[in-house]
C-alpha cells in the first residue's frame, strides 16, 4: 500500500520531471520509508538498478568527482532534501562533464524557476532542445529521449504561459504533445483554449486527456464547467451534469458536489441540491471555505421550509467564520419561530466579536421592544446612538419608546416622521426597511390613539408597502379596507395573502368580508378554517369575535340553532359588544353640548331620544334583544351627535342596518 501511494503521488506531483529523475525520486522515497527493505519490493530492471545505485552513492561526493551518475544522484538527493543551492552546484558540475545530459538541464532549470530566474531556466531548456538523440548516452532509448524533449517543450510552454505569451506557449505545448502525447500536456492546451473561450477546441483536448487517462477528473470537471456556462451557444446543463457525475465515479470530489448542488438548486430540485451540498458539508476532504459556503447554501435553501434545519446549518457555519450577516439571519430565523430569547442571545454573541456593530445592537433593542422589556430596549438604543447618532432604525425605535407615554406621543410622532422622511430610505438594506415597516405601523397606532384616522390608514398602508409578509399588518389593513366599498376588494386580496402564509385570523376576517358580499359558500369555507386554526387560541377577544360572527352568519342563513350555539359561546367568553355599538354607547355617555342661545331657532326635542330609557340599552345589546324602538334610538343618536363626521355616521348606519337584519 505504501509503495502504491508513493508511485501514484510521484506520478501526480512530478509531471514536469523526466522519467529518469522520477525513478530516482521514487527510490529515494522508498529508501526513506521506515521498515522498508529492498528484499520486500519486487523491483525489476531499471527500478532495481536505480535503487541499488542510490543506496551505493547516497553518501556526499566531492564536487571534484568525475562520476556523472554519482554526481547526478547526489544533486537529485540534495534537491529532494531542500538543499537547492548545493544541488544546483552539483547539476552544473554534471552539465560541465556531460553537456548532453538533458535531465540535468531540466532539473536545474526547475531550480532556477523556483528562485524566480526564468530567463536562465529558458536558456538551459533551449540548450536542451539542441541536443540530438545521437549525442545522448547509450543508457537512453529513443522513446526516453523523446519523452525528455517533450518535457523540455512543455516546461518552455509553462514559462511562456507565466509570461502571458499565450501564442508561444500554445506552440510549445503542441510540439510537446506531438512528440509524446501526455494527458497533462493535452489538458494544458485545453486550458489555453478555455481561457480564450474557444470552448469547442478546449473540449476536444480535454477529451484527448480523458482518452489517455480515463481517471482525469479535472478534465471531466472543466468540460462540465463549459457545458454549464449559460453564455456559451452550446450550453447543455444535462450534459454538464453527466460529466460532473463521471468525475465523481473516480472519487469523492467536494468541488464537483458543490457544483451539482448549485445546478440542482437552480433547477429547483431541492432534494438533490441538499443531497450534494450535504456531501460537501460533511466531507473530510472539503476545504474550510468550501464547507462554509455549502453550509450557508444549505441554510438559505431551508430557511423558507424548515427553520430548524436552517438554524442548524447556519449555526455550524459559525465554526468557520463569525460572519455578521449570518448572525443577523440566525436572529431573524429565531424571531420567525417566535423564540425572541434565542434571537437576543445570538446577537449578544455577535457583538462580543464586534462590539460596535450598530445593526446587531439595534436588533437586540428591537427584540427587547417586542418582549415589552422597554428598559432593556432603551439601554441598547442609547448604546447604539452613542456609536452612530444618525442611525435610522435606532431613531425609529427611540420614537416608538417615546410613544408609550401619552404625554410624549407628539414628540414620538415628530421623531418617527423625521426618520421616515429620510431621502436615503429607498437605498437602505432590507433590515432597515423592516425597521421602517415596524415604525410606520407603530406610528399608525399613535394616529389611531389621537383619532386621526386618515393618517392612521395612510401609515398602515405604508407599513404594508415596506413589509408584505407581516401578518399583523396584513390583517389590520385588510380589516380596515373592508369597511369601504371602493377598497373592499383590495382588503380581501390582502387577507387572502395573509391566509396563504398561515394566519387563522385572516380566515376569520375573510369569512366576515365574503359574507357581507353574499358569497356565503366561500365565507363558510374561511370560517371553518378560522375555527380550526383558532381552536387553541388563548386570545379571548379573537375567540369572541369568531363565535360572534359565526352566530350572525348562521342566523342570516336561517340556522337559528347553530346561531344560538355560537352566540352563547361568544357570551360565555367575554362580555363584549360589537365595536360600533360600543362606540355609540361611549358617544351617548359623553357630556352633552351646551344648549344653544334660546334666541336661536332650536329644533324640537326628538321623543325617540328624550323619552328613551338608556339604562337598559347595554343589557339588551348583551342579550341580543334589540327591538325597533332600540334601533330607532341608535339611529337618532348618530344623527344628533355633532362630534361625528358624515363618513362616520354613514358607516354606523350600515352597521345598524346589519343589526336590524
Amino acid at each position: 500500500n505504501m509503495l502504491t501511494r508513493i508511485l501514484s503521488n510521484g506520478k501526480r506531483c512530478s509531471q514536469r520531471l523526466p522519467k529518469y529523475t522520477r525513478l530516482i525520486n521514487t527510490t529515494i522515497a522508498i529508501h526513506n520509508c521506515p521498515n522498508m527493505h529492498i528484499i520486500d519490493i519486487p523491483f525489476q530492471g531499471l527500478y532495481q538498478n536505480q535503487y541499488r545505485w542510490y543506496c551505493k552513492k547516497s553518501s556526499q561526493l566531492s564536487l571534484e568527482s568525475e562520476d556523472v551518475s554519482a554526481l547526478f544522484s547526489q544533486a537529485l538527493s540534495l534537491q529532494e532534501s531542500g538543499n537547492e543551492t548545493l544541488s544546483a552546484k552539483y547539476y552544473l558540475r554534471v552539465i560541465n562533464l556531460d553537456p548532453c545530459l538533458i535531465e540535468a538541464k531540466i532539473n536545474l532549470s526547475n531550480l532556477f524557476v523556483q528562485h524566480g530566474d526564468h530567463d536562465s531556466a529558458e536558456v538551459l531548456l533551449k540548450e536542451a532542445l539542441g541536443i540530438s538523440f545521437a549525442q545522448v548516452s547509450d543508457d537512453f532509448s529513443e522513446i526516453e529521449y523523446n519523452q525528455n524533449i517533450s518535457i523540455v517543450y512543455k516546461n518552455l510552454a509553462i514559462l511562456k504561459s507565466d509570461k502571458k505569451d499565450t501564442e508561444k506557449a500554445l506552440d510549445y505545448f503542441k510540439k510537446s504533445y506531438k512528440i509524446f502525447p501526455e494527458e497533462e500536456t493535452s489538458e494544458f492546451i485545453g486550458d489555453i483554449y478555455y481561457d480564450t473561450k474557444d470552448y469547442e477546441i478546449a473540449i476536444g483536448y480535454y477529451l484527448k486527456s480523458i482518452k489517455i487517462n480515463p481517471s482525469s477528473t479535472s478534465c471531466y470537471i472543466k468540460i462540465g464547467d463549459i457545458l454549464a456556462n449559460k453564455e456559451w451557444k452550446q450550453y447543455d446543463i444535462e450534459a454538464a451534469i453527466k460529466y460532473y457525475k463521471d468525475a465523481l465515479l473516480v472519487g469523492d470530489i467536494p468541488d464537483v458536489n458543490f457544483r451539482l448542488g448549485n445546478i440542482y438548486y437552480e433547477k429547483e430540485d431541492m432534494d438533490l441540491s441538499t443531497k450534494y451540498m450535504d456531501k460537501v458539508a460533511n466531507s473530510e476532504l472539503s476545504e474550510p471555505k468550501l464547507k462554509y459556503a455549502s453550509l450557508l447554501h444549505l441554510g438559505n435553501s431551508h430557511s423558507t421550509k424548515n427553520i430548524d434545519k436552517a438554524l442548524d446549518y447556519f449555526t455550524r457555519s459559525l465554526n468557520f467564520e463569525h460572519d455578521a450577516e449570518t448572525y443577523d439571519v440566525l436572529s431573524d430565523l429565531y424571531a420567525r419561530k417566535n423564540d425572541i430569547d434565542s434571537a437576543i442571545k445570538i446577537l449578544t454573541e455577535a457583538i462580543q466579536y464586534n462590539p460596535t456593530h450598530v445593526k446587531h445592537i439595534s436588533g437586540i433593542a428591537r427584540f427587547y421592544f417586542r418582549k415589552e422589556n422597554f428598559d432593556a430596549c432603551q439601554s441598547f438604543v442609547s448604546m447604539g446612538l452613542e456609536i452612530k447618532r444618525d442611525d435610522i432604525p435606532l431613531r425609529l425605535l427611540q420614537g416608538q419608546l417615546l410613544s408609550l407615554k401619552p404625554e410624549s406621543i407628539g414628540e414620538a410622532i415628530y421623531m418617527i416622521d423625521m426618520a421616515l422622511s429620510s431621502d436615503e430610505k429607498d437605498l437602505k438594506p432590507p433590515y432597515v426597511v423592516s425597521f421602517f415597516s415596524d415604525a410606520l405601523y407603530h406610528l399608525s397606532q399613535c394616529y389611531y390613539y389621537e383619532q386621526k384616522y386618515d393618517k392612521y390608514i395612510y401609515c398602515l398602508r405604508e407599513s404594508y408597502t415596506f413589509n408584505r409578509e407581516n401578518i399583523t399588518i396584513m390583517n389590520e389593513l385588510g380589516q380596515v379596507l373592508l369597511n369601504e366599498d371602493e377598497t373592499f376588494d383590495e382588503g380581501l386580496t390582502i387577507l387572502k395573502n395573509s391566509s396563504i402564509v398561515g394566519s387563522a385570523e385572516a380566515n376569520l376576517y375573510l369569512g366576515i368580508g365574503l359574507s357581507m358580499t353574499g358569497k356565503r359558500d366561500q365565507a363558510q369555507v374561511y370560517y371553518q378554517k378560522a375555527e380550526v386554526g383558532l381552536a387553541e387560541s388563548d386570545d379571548a377577544s379573537v375567540l369572541y369575535n369568531l363565535y360572534y360572527n359565526l352566530g350572525y352568519f348562521y342566523n342570516d342563513g336561517g340556522n337559528k340553532k347553530k346561531a344560538k350555539e355560537y352566540l352563547l359561546k361568544a357570551k360565555n367568553i367575554k362580555e363584549k359588544y360589537p365595536e360600533v355599538i360600543e362606540h355609540l354607547i361611549k358617544y351617548e355617555a359623553q357630556p352633552k353640548e351646551p344648549k344653544p342661545d334660546p334666541t336661536e331657532n332650536e329644533p324640537k326635542a326628538d321623543p325617540a331620544i328624550e323619552n328613551y330609557d338608556t339604562t337598559m340599552i347595554e343589557e339588551k345589546i348583551n342579550n341580543m334583544e334589540l327591538n325597533a324602538e332600540d334601533l330607532e334610538f341608535l339611529k337618532k343618536s348618530i344623527e344628533k351627535d355633532s362630534t361625528l363626521s358624515q363618513d362616520d355616521k354613514e358607516q354606523m348606519y350600515k352597521e345598524i342596518q346589519k343589526w336590524a337584519k
